[in-house]
């Protein structure tokens, strides 16, 4: 992510220690003091579908900035790509699941 653009929404704060995800959209790396490293935005697998997770500062920077207004707008468009497929019936675990996902 080119600073110059990218700068109004990149946090302090990234995701790490989550299973490896199916898609990796965005990672940062620090190594001013020490070395880290994490994920900015990443793309999870969950029974037939998925979910993305993010850091970036896209609402709180929503109509002030036209990055985080145009990273929203792509982010939907992503997650509604199969909306017009049927659905399909959740894991016979998934309760665990999202218990195990802190819900």
């Amino acid at each position: 992510m080119d600073y110059t653009f990218y700068r109004e929404i990149i946090p302090d704060a990234a995701w790490v220690g989550q299973d490896p995800p199916a898609e990796v959209v965005a990672g940062a790396i620090n190594t001013s003091i020490d070395y880290s490293a994490g994920l900015l935005v990443s793309v999870h697998a969950l029974g037939a579908g998925r979910f993305i997770l993010n850091t970036l500062l896209i609402r709180e920077t929503l109509g002030q900035n036209p990055v985080a207004d145009r990273l929203l707008v792509n982010m939907l468009r992503y997650a509604a790509r199969d909306v017009a497929k049927p659905p399909v019936e959740p894991p016979a675990d998934f309760e665990q699941q999202l218990k195990t996902l802190g819900y």
